[in-house]
């Protein structure tokens, strides 16, 4: 008797031990990024919103002549600034007129 007793008691404890706990989570789906997304956060996307201009210019050279034009970019206040050799033209994103959209096209 104390030998039975003692079997089933082994058995009952080694199946409650051996038994795996279900995960009650599931697993989360990963977005996979275009391509776009990937160049984007490479380059530093994630700290877009630390920026508050931006500066580049565009310089091109044909035989003896030599064109460029600086693009500045206030983001805080979404004004842009084109400078050529000619001109210098300020506008404001949300108030474009006909000369910005010249400007910016």
């Amino acid at each position: 008797m104390k030998f039975r007793f003692a079997l089933l008691s082994l058995l009952i404890i080694t199946t409650i031990s051996c038994k795996e706990k279900k995960k009650t989570e599931t697993p989360s789906e990963t977005k996979e990024l275009s391509l776009v997304e990937k160049v984007a956060y490479k380059s530093g996307f994630e700290n877009w919103k630390k920026i508050n201009e931006l500066q580049f210019t565009f310089n091109v050279d044909r035989d003896t002549s030599h064109f460029e034009r600086t693009w500045i970019w206030e983001v805080d206040k979404n004004q842009i600034t084109s400078i050529t050799a000619e001109d210098t033209i300020t506008y404001n994103r949300s108030k474009m007129d006909s000369v910005a959209m010249k400007t910016n096209g």
